[in-house]
Parts: C-alpha cells; sequence; structure tokens
C-alpha cells in the first residue's frame, strides 16, 4: 500500500511565510500565508514534518529568492496543478497577465506578483495595477 501521508513545513521568504506540503510523490501544495485558497486542498491529519521533497522544494525557493533562477524543478505530485495552481511560483502563474498588460488573477495578491516579477527583473513598464479585479 503506499504511503497517502501528507507532510507540511514553513518556509520564511521576505515576502512572508509560505507553507510547502509534500505527498509520497511530490510536491502538493505551496501558499503564502494567508493567501486566497490558503491550504484549502490539505486532508485532515497532516504531518510538520520535512522529508526530502520538502528540504529540495526549500533548496529551490533560497535559490529563487536570491535573485537566481534554479536550475532543477523539485518532485511535484502531477494532479497539483489543476484547477488552482496550488504550486504558485514554482508553477509560475504569477507570470499571467491580462492582454491590456492588467496584472490581476495571482491569489497571493496583486503585491505578492508585482514583487515576484520584479525579483525575476521583469520590465514591469508595460504593466498596470487594475482598480478592480481578482487579484485585489
Amino acid at each position: 500500500m503506499k504511503d497517502k501521508a501528507v507532510y507540511t513545513c514553513t518556509y520564511k521568504s521576505k515576502l512572508g511565510d509560505i507553507l510547502l506540503a509534500a505527498d509520497a510523490i511530490g510536491l502538493t501544495g505551496l501558499w503564502f500565508e494567508g493567501q486566497k485558497y490558503f491550504a484549502n486542498t490539505l486532508p485532515d491529519g497532516v504531518i510538520s514534518q520535512e522529508p526530502l521533497i520538502l528540504t529540495e522544494a526549500k533548496r529551490w525557493l533560497d535559490i529563487y529568492f536570491s535573485g537566481k533562477e534554479p536550475d532543477f524543478t523539485p518532485a511535484l505530485h502531477p494532479t497539483s496543478s489543476v484547477g488552482h495552481n496550488e504550486i504558485s511560483i514554482i508553477i509560475p502563474c504569477h507570470r499571467v497577465v491580462g492582454t491590456s498588460g492588467s496584472l490581476t488573477g495571482y491569489a497571493g495578491g496583486i503585491e505578492k506578483k508585482v514583487a515576484l516579477l520584479m525579483l525575476e527583473h521583469t520590465d514591469m513598464s508595460r504593466f498596470f495595477v487594475p482598480k478592480k479585479g481578482t487579484a485585489l
């Protein structure tokens, strides 16, 4: 029988705490503390431990938040990006912008979306923050 346990740990980033979750297959979730849909897919009875999958995800985040591009991807659970992206940053949905340049649609919030794009040295001159929308 396969291990169905889900493990969690917290990563301290310069944008705030990030909760990481994984099972025996791979990373199943990555959420900024308090974001929309925060940990909404976690089952009851998660285990606060850091197996190798979560250690690798934290190493990836260390490299990313240092301003560099990681040269590897931690193991990802294949169903974790269906519907709402439960592994934001690693699966970079923060890079999605409206056709007009509107910065919308990031569950982590507009401020974190802008900060992540700036960390990646994105030219922000062509984008704008909408007065109302899904990212606010």
